[in-house]
């Protein structure tokens, strides 16, 4: 699982996803450079 981390304007968005998920999210959102991203361990 991974939380990506991003700004938008004057808003910290994030979000909550699997593997398989973040490339998708980084591809639809077009987030590129702009995101933190940190692989959670459990």
């Amino acid at each position: 699982m991974f939380l990506v981390t991003w700004i938008e304007g004057e808003e910290v968005n994030y979000r909550l996803v699997m593997k398989q998920e973040l490339s998708t999210l980084m591809a639809a959102t077009a987030l590129g450079k702009h995101a933190i991203v940190q692989k959670l361990a459990f």
